[in-house]
């Protein structure tokens, strides 16, 4: 007798989808973990590279318009303090504390403060003003 082909049983059909998934869901996390690996791999190549060079900066560079090239918002901003103008919290404009209110004198009265007191100023102008204060041309200061 001839055995007709058989079909093949619900579980082993069930078997091979079993199978068949399994592969792929295997498949496709071997993948996740292959772009994960690559993507962590990329990321550490980027942490080496703190910024992104422009220009070159050595100790010996001063202009911050050349550091600016390499750090365009920190310069936005150190410009910003450039600007000259009085508000309510003081803003840029160097003036005498001292001529504003006459208590201020009795108070600093025998300190380098009670000769010079302004108001700060922004970053632009720190090493200018320090370098400049009455403070510090007309006393001689411990430090």
């Amino acid at each position: 007798m001839n055995n007709p082909a058989k079909s093949p049983s619900p579980f082993h059909r069930a078997a091979i989808a079993v199978y068949v998934i399994v592969v792929v869901v295997t498949a496709g996390a071997t993948v996740g973990v292959m772009v994960l690996w690559q993507n962590i791999s990329l990321r550490k190549q980027e942490s080496l590279q703190t910024v992104f060079e422009v220009v070159k900066l050595t100790e010996d560079t001063v202009d911050p318009a050349e550091w600016g090239k390499n750090f365009p918002r920190q310069f936005d901003s150190y410009k910003r303090t450039v600007d000259t103008e009085r508000t309510r919290f003081g803003g840029s404009e160097a003036f005498q504390k001292l001529d504003e209110d006459p208590r201020w004198r009795v108070l600093f009265q025998g300190y380098a403060f009670g000769v010079d007191y302004r108001e700060e100023r922004g970053h632009a102008y720190m090493l200018r003003d320090q370098d400049q204060t009455e403070r510090v041309t007309r006393f001689t200061q411990p430090g």
